[in-house]
């Protein structure tokens, strides 16, 4: 298995989400970015999975997370003051 069979594949697969608290950070630099893709909707099933390990990279994610700041989404950016805790 790749490191890209842990990137969910739709809004309901949350089956490789425990992987992500065992893997080797290091591992799963190349789809962080992806994965917090997940959370631009907060009722998907799989975003809500991915909000408890998501933190375990909190070092990892600030580009990603700058990224999103600076973004002209809209999505994001009427969502993304309400991850920060």
């Amino acid at each position: 298995m790749g490191i890209e069979d842990l990137i969910p594949k739709d809004k309901f697969d949350d089956s490789h989400i425990d992987e992500l608290n065992t893997i080797d950070k290091i591992e799963v630099i190349p789809i962080l970015g992806t994965l917090l893709g997940w959370l631009k909707d907060p009722n998907w099933p799989v975003a809500q999975a991915l909000f408890p390990v998501l933190p375990r990279f909190q070092f990892e994610l600030i580009d990603h997370i700058l990224e999103v700041f600076h973004s002209s989404d809209d999505i994001w950016n009427n969502r993304k003051f309400l991850y920060l805790q």
